[in-house]
């Protein structure tokens, strides 16, 4: 009886210590996986900037209004709203918002 009781008490230790390890192992995982993803982040908020788009989106905007206008000095008016849809597709350059406002420009004031 007394060895089936160690017996059974170093199952348990060994098994306590094998959960213990997949445990630490979990946390690394996560900890290496919330880096990574911090890291990623990081990089895309530097490439993408959506004042960079709305810039460009409301100056190619501006440039549509004056040209369908006819009146390169006039003071522009502003959209109505800005299509973030490009934004969203990857298009996140103030070139690609430039292109998105002035087709918008144009369908207000070239009717």
């Amino acid at each position: 009886m007394k060895y089936l009781f160690f017996i059974l008490i170093f199952v348990l230790g060994v098994q306590t210590i094998q959960s213990h390890d997949k445990i630490n192992e979990v946390e690394k995982q996560e900890l290496l996986i919330q880096d990574l993803s911090s890291n990623v982040s990081l990089i895309s908020t530097s490439l993408n900037d959506p004042e960079k788009y709305d810039e460009g989106y409301n100056d190619g905007y501006c440039e549509a209004y004056k040209d369908c206008r006819g009146t390169p000095y006039e003071k522009c008016h502003s959209p109505s709203y800005i299509n973030n849809q490009p934004y969203i597709n990857g298009h996140t350059t103030y070139k690609d918002g430039w292109k998105a406002g002035f087709k918008h420009g144009q369908k207000d004031w070239c009717k």
